[in-house]
């Protein structure tokens, strides 16, 4: 008999509860530094209380097609390993992102590899394998669309600079992926040890790749996600009156992923700011800066939590079913 606590219901109550929490720390967080910042408050509350509800929910919507955008391009690296569908990626992107807002230091991607990994049946290292794939394509699809913006027109110089670094780190990441390939680790099922087995799936993971083909596809798909987003931040903006270009909006979305590098809990304070200090730095008045800040935030964060605990518990339920 299920108790209370290990019912599915239970399990989901549970796991929505800690979705909420995670909401309310970043909401205090972000009440924290309106607090103590020279900010004109009354001003901010106008603002979102006038931001319009047409752009607001169709930057709820547009995170849900973001999430969409991302999982194509993670079911590409899988599919040639695994055969599964979509669904289970594209559920696994709400875990980790749900994940990621409430652990630091993007901890969530490794949920989402080991929610796949139950879903499936698979080991966890071939999974990693194509997880990790999966992120290299994600920050490539990145410099890639800053190659497309570099091309119409000339970059802010920090972001110039930026994709730079990023650059340097993606060729490093490859230059490791490499070496790994050409080594002698992982290439015997039958050598003891757990490590030597995660080598050997991680490996096989790697193998499973095409990787001309893959590469050829994936220079279409990876810049999909960033050229949404993008898009998304400029028709989300309109809620609060702004008119942003695509050359502002991909530089407010770089601005973005910079400041995930801090830690915090569901990147509040970090988010808000970051959306402040760039878009001052291209013409925009401070608290409307801030105030979209925290509005785009919460169309991710709301309906990314709240779907990612969902799927999360659901998986948990279903396990637990399973060794009743």
């Amino acid at each position: 008999m299920n108790t209370p606590d290990s019912s599915p219901f239970g399990q989901q109550k549970k796991a929505l509860l800690q979705g909420i929490a995670a909401l309310l720390v970043a909401a205090l967080i972000c009440a924290i530094i309106l607090k103590v910042a020279d900010f004109d408050l009354e001003k901010v509350r106008e603002i979102l209380r006038g931001s319009e509800t047409r752009w607001v929910l169709f930057g709820v919507l547009g995170s849900v097609v973001l999430h969409f955008t991302q999982a194509i391009r993670w079911w590409a690296i899988l599919r040639p390993v695994t055969g599964t569908g979509i669904l289970p990626v594209f559920q696994s992107k709400f875990v980790g992102f749900a994940a990621n807002s409430i652990l630091p230091a993007r901890v969530g991607d490794f949920i989402r590899f080991e929610y796949v990994s139950r879903r499936l049946g698979l080991p966890r290292g071939k999974i990693i394998a194509t997880g990790i794939v999966d992120l290299w394509f994600d920050k490539l699809g990145w410099v890639i669309c800053f190659g497309v913006l570099a091309a119409i027109e000339p970059p802010v110089d920090w972001v110039f600079k930026a994709m730079l670094v990023m650059m340097g780190i993606i060729l490093a990441v490859l230059a490791v992926l490499v070496a790994f390939w050409k080594s002698k680790l992982g290439r015997s099922e039958n050598e003891p040890g757990k490590f030597r087995q995660f080598l050997f799936h991680f490996r096989s993971g790697l193998s499973g790749q095409k990787l001309g083909r893959q590469f050829a596809l994936q220079l279409l798909v990876s810049p999909l996600s960033w050229l949404w987003e993008t898009i998304v931040l400029m028709q989300t903006a309109k809620a609060v009156g702004m008119h942003l270009g695509f050359k502002e909006a991909f530089t407010l979305l770089t601005g973005f992923n910079l400041a995930m590098v801090i830690p915090s809990v569901g990147n509040a304070g970090t988010f808000e700011l970051s959306s402040m200090l760039v878009l001052v730095s291209l013409g925009y008045p401070r608290e409307t800066s801030f105030a979209f800040g925290l509005l785009y935030h919460l169309t991710q964060l709301i309906p990314g939590i709240l779907l990612g605990v969902l799927f999360f518990s659901r998986l948990k339920s279903a396990k637990g079913a399973a060794t009743q």
